[in-house]
């Protein structure tokens, strides 16, 4: 009972301590914007004074180079506050604007050119608050800049940590993921149910579809990448890696039902059928994978233990034998302990909880080549393609593998089995790439949730 109730007692005080966190950030908002529109406000009426004497209309020169000096090109979080059509930032700065511009104005009128000329020391006392003027101007707007600034950082960092407080005392407090992103299945295991990436859930439940006319034109643009690819002399499969939920559905949430057979399984066996070469390694992974983790629990990616398995099936298609996983000895450590990872938890950080699970696991397979991570994401990331050499695999050949992020993971294994490989990743892929290359095999790889992006097949080869 005692604990039941020190447990609430955190609760309750996790809660009052956010509240107090929001209405920090409430009250500095409130601060800063009252803080920009006095200061601005107290230095225009005093430029505005300092220029006039009892009874006289303001001089010509009433505004100094600093005021119509052009201010610096806003940031992005800047450009967010302003007013559409008005170049000001906030209130106190369009304040401040308009009184330069009415200076400006009776500068310029027929009544000001006509004013009899200041005393010469009226004329002294007027260059002494025009350098006063220039002085608070100058001030004024880098106060203003400096507000802006801060009010820039902390948007951002206010956003993100208190994104991460709500994660925390949600999980913490009630045991339950505030992501609108992330399932937490059995197990601490997470699932990604995004509807923008792909629809891993409508997979899962059976719920989505593909017709007649799709299905047929996935099947011909197939069919004729793979006789371009037979032309060339190059020997050409598709590889349909499985969503991370239909392998471990077991911990998937009970409220979700699950369809034994997707619409990509369903897509796989017509295209097989009409002479596609194409796999999937769902069954081998549904037999293997409570023997072995194929998949990271905090992240959306199988992992090289699934990717061997992909590789192992797509290339017994060319008669390319590879020992079974459970035959291959391996290495298990921390993810956090590697060097360069080629994943980082991708779901725990959409969750916000990145700093909860921290106890993924990294397997490598003994035997298959340790791959330069840091190298390769570089090369990847500024759309190059990445080429791995070993010279002691049993197979003198080369192969080209086009694919998306579950591509990474297959690189062990392949590089073990072929003297070359090259890679990238399919959204930067450009048409003709492969003809640069000439490999002997080609990999067309399609995550399930991304089957209905087949219809890129047409441009590997144009």
């Amino acid at each position: 009972m005692k604990k039941k109730f020190r447990l609430k007692m955190k609760w309750h005080a996790a809660v009052i301590t956010g509240l107090v966190l929001l209405l920090s950030v409430a009250s500095w908002g409130q601060f800063k914007d009252g803080m920009t529109y006095y200061l601005a406000q107290h230095f225009a009426i005093q430029t505005d004074a300092a220029t006039r004497s009892s009874g006289e209309s303001a001089p010509a020169h009433a505004v100094s180079s600093s005021d119509t000096k052009e201010q610096p090109a806003s940031t992005g979080q800047e450009a967010a506050d302003t007013v559409p059509g008005d170049k000001t930032a906030d209130p106190a700065q369009r304040s401040n604007t308009a009184d330069i511009k009415s200076d400006n104005k009776t500068a310029d009128s027929p009544t000001a050119d006509k004013a009899d000329s200041p005393q010469p020391s009226t004329q002294t006392g007027t260059a002494a608050n025009q350098a006063q003027n220039s002085l608070l101007a100058s001030t004024c707007h880098s106060m203003d800049r400096a507000v802006l600034r801060v009010g820039s950082w902390w948007s951002v960092y206010a956003n993100y940590y208190l994104s991460r407080f709500d994660a925390l005392t949600t999980y913490y407090g009630v045991g339950e993921i505030s992501s609108s992103q992330v399932l937490a299945g059995s197990d601490n295991w997470l699932f990604y149910k995004t509807k923008s990436d792909g629809n891993p859930i409508a997979d899962f439940e059976g719920t989505n579809s593909f017709t007649k006319q799709e299905t047929d034109h996935i099947a011909s643009l197939a069919l004729s990448a793979q006789e371009e690819a037979q032309k060339r002399g190059m020997k050409f499969a598709i590889l349909v890696a499985p969503n991370k939920e239909s392998i471990y559905w077991e911990n998937m949430p009970k409220n979700y039902r699950h369809a034994e057979i997707s619409r990509t399984d369903r897509l796989v066996e017509n295209l097989s059928k009409k002479g596609v070469s194409i796999i999937s390694p769902k069954k081998e992974m549904l037999a293997e994978h409570k023997n072995s983790q194929l998949y990271y629990r905090y992240d959306s990616h199988w992992n090289q233990l699934g990717g061997y398995i992909g590789v192992r099936d797509i290339l017994s298609t060319w008669n390319i034998s590879m020992p079974s996983l459970a035959d291959r000895k391996v290495q298990a450590g921390k993810l956090r302990d590697q060097p360069y990872p080629c994943v980082r938890d991708d779901l725990a950080g959409l969750a916000g909880l990145e700093s909860v699970f921290t106890d993924e696991k990294e397997y490598h397979i003994d035997g298959c080549p340790v791959i330069d991570w840091e190298a390769y994401n570089r090369e990847q990331y500024r759309g190059e393609i990445s080429h791995m050499s070993n010279p002691e695999a049993p197979n003198k050949k080369s192969v080209f593998l086009v694919g998306d992020s579950y591509r990474s993971a297959m690189l062990p294994a392949l590089s073990e089995q072929f003297t070359d490989v090259y890679v990238i990743h399919r959204d930067v892929y450009r048409t003709g790439m492969i003809d640069e290359v000439h490999p002997d095999y080609v990999i067309a790889e399609y995550v399930e949730r991304y089957s209905d992006r087949m219809p890129l097949l047409a441009e590997l080869f144009g």
